[in-house]
Parts: structure tokens; sequence; C-alpha cells
């Protein structure tokens, strides 16, 4: 498998890399910088639920030593992590919303008083 490594470089905040591999022409992304990007911890649980098509591991010499093998996803499959973020991210904003509504909400009313019109005109 051809490859020629590119890094784009991330103006956000504690991140500051996404390796691009290019291999055979296609686009793939080191599935770790997908995972820091989207906040995702578990990158192998992440990984796992792709198909056997859409990852790979190859090596990878940045000149540091240790295991030079790092997962690889398809253009695609990053797409799908990111579909799955969001999906994740919008649950968990309903769910966020549906407490406010049915908990805090109700909870907090009968702290509030609410003054009539003819009181607040009188003062």
């Amino acid at each position: 498998m051809e490859k020629v490594v590119t890094i784009f470089q991330f103006k956000q905040e504690n991140i500051t890399e996404l390796r691009t591999v290019l291999c055979n022409g296609e686009p793939w992304f080191a599935a770790a910088d997908v995972c820091k990007v989207l906040d995702i911890a578990n990158v192998s649980d992440a990984v796992e639920k792709l198909d056997e098509d859409e990852k790979n591991t190859i090596a990878l010499s940045d000149g540091n030593r240790g295991n030079p093998n790092i997962l690889i996803v398809k253009a695609s499959a990053a797409s799908q992590l990111v579909a799955k973020q969001q999906q994740l991210l919008q649950e968990n904003m309903q769910t966020l919303q549906e407490t406010v509504q049915q908990l805090l909400l109700p909870a907090t009313a009968h702290r509030l008083q609410i003054e009539e019109p003819s009181q607040i005109e009188e003062r």
C-alpha cells in the first residue's frame, strides 16, 4: 500500500493536528486524531463498530520510540464518527432539555413570587 502522510493543523484549543494518509490515492485519517477532534475518549470502541474495509493499521515512523502502528479510517468512516457524535450530542441536549422542563422548572416555580401588575404600579 503506497502511503503519503499529510498533517493538517487545527486552530482549535488542545488540538494541534489531524494526520492524513493517502493510501493508493484515497485519504485515510489517523483514528486517534479524529476521535480527539470529536472528543471521543475511547478510540478502540469507536472504531470497533466500523466495517472492516473502513479501517486499517499501518506502520508510520515518526522518529519517536514505541509502536509505529497507527489505526487509520477512511474518510467515509470519519464522517460516520462525526454523525454518531452529533447524534449523541443531540440526544444529550434533548435529555438535558427534558430534565430542565420536567424537574428543574417545576421545582423552582413554587419559589418564584410573581407580583400582580397593580402591586407594581402602586410603588
